[in-house]
């Protein structure tokens, strides 16, 4: 196969971005590792928003093509300031997950070779090439990376890890797989909602949005401020984004999004993504006036439902929050890469931000979060001790 002719052609303009849709997502369905964000519905979408008008960037799509058939995407996009490439769907708030090429089954060595000779080609069109977090059981993203890292300069370190839940039979044989506290607790709050509470799921139709989007976003917002935290639903352009995209992807059948409620009172939603057998929870909104764990009741359904619907996998996205560790403490490790063209002013600057400017702006983090643990544990009389009693659940 690596004799085979593959042309590399570059997508600068939005027009033709929006030709490819069709062979994107043939590709996307095809590729070695399925990902919802790298679905042209994101990445078109991302760049709608943001992309184009709030970053001001500049499209940097490579098109690998063998005949007439897609055999890898690079869906990039190129800063204004700096000719730094970035993922579409990475620079601004919201973010994707899983970075990388998107590269058709049988076709990995082919586009990884063909890739980075057009990369050392064409080195005056950009100075760095960032991978925010790739997945190190992605086998194109990982031999390309690998492949770069011999012919350019480069910094990579681990990133955080993702949680996830493999299924390989029923609710309940998941349910045996954790401890007995955790499944005991689990249980009982089911039976508490549903029996006491009188909870019911739904799941949300997309000719329904205008109604129930506000509920939504309001349990979105009520989720953070218990959290003394700003919800980034608050920002217009943020809220517009979600809108478009969940209506979107509902439409296909790429998202579903759940609402619990409690007799008539709506307790929780969440917000997740359906793409070849796995679903990815994206955000969850809680209500902070209900008792009865409505953010545990509403992980537990959502997964009855997706094991019952045919899902293998549940991934729980960025963070190592500790209401996830209640469902599983398995992980997928994941890897930032910077490339650079050359050893440039870009290489060295950003050498200087990763090795120093942040690991010093952690370890002040830490020491000032340690001095403000310690003022508050001298206040507390009494520490709470609520079993299995978290942030989200």
């Amino acid at each position: 196969m690596l004799e085979l002719d593959i042309t590399v052609r570059l997508v600068s303009e939005t027009t033709e971005f929006h030709t490819l849709r069709d062979r994107w997502n043939e590709l996307a369905d095809d590729s070695v590792y399925p990902n919802i964000f790298t679905t042209w519905e994101w990445c078109s979408l991302w760049w709608k928003w943001f992309g184009k008008e709030e970053l001001q960037g500049e499209l940097f799509i490579l098109v690998f093509e063998s005949g007439n058939q897609i055999v890898g995407l690079f869906p990039l996009y190129r800063t204004p300031r700096g000719k730094n490439l970035r993922f579409l769907g990475y620079g601004a708030h919201p973010t994707g997950e899983y970075f990388g090429p998107i590269i058709r089954l049988g076709w990995m060595e082919p586009v990884c070779e063909a890739a980075m000779a057009f990369f050392l080609d064409n080195k005056k069109e950009w100075n760095s090439l960032f991978f925010e977090s790739y997945a190190l059981d992605d086998p194109g993203t990982s031999l390309f990376a690998n492949k770069m890292k011999e012919g350019f300069p480069s910094y990579f370190q681990e990133d955080q890890e993702r949680l996830y839940v493999r299924f390989t039979g029923t609710y309940d044989d998941y349910l045996k797989s954790l401890s007995t506290n955790n499944r005991h607790y689990k249980l009982k709050r089911m039976r508490q909602a549903f029996n006491k509470f009188g909870a019911t799921l739904h799941l949300l139709q997309v000719g329904e949005q205008e109604t129930w989007f506000p509920v939504f976003v309001e349990l979105m917002e009520d989720s953070r401020k218990r959290r003394k935290e700003i919800s980034p639903y608050q920002k217009r352009l943020y809220r517009e984004f979600h809108k478009e995209l969940q209506k979107t992807l509902l439409e296909q059948n790429k998202a579903v999004v759940y609402l619990l409620k409690y007799g008539e009172i709506p307790a929780a939603v969440l917000y997740s993504f359906w793409f070849h057998g796995k679903c990815s929870t994206y955000q969850i909104g809680i209500s902070s006036s209900l008792k009865g764990s409505p953010g545990d009741v509403i992980y537990q359904s959502m997964m009855k439902k997706t094991i019952e619907d045919g899902g293998n996998e549940l991934d729980f996205l960025r963070g190592i929050e500790p209401y996830k560790l209640q469902y599983t403490d398995t992980s997928r490790k994941t890897e930032m890469l910077a490339l650079f063209s050359g050893k440039n002013l870009c290489y060295y600057t950003s050498l200087f931000i990763y090795c120093a400017y942040r690991p010093f702006r952690r370890m002040v983090k830490r020491f000032l979060f340690g001095l403000l643990g310690k003022g508050k544990s001298k206040e507390k009389t009494e520490p709470e001790n609520k079993p299995n009693d978290t942030k989200e659940g």
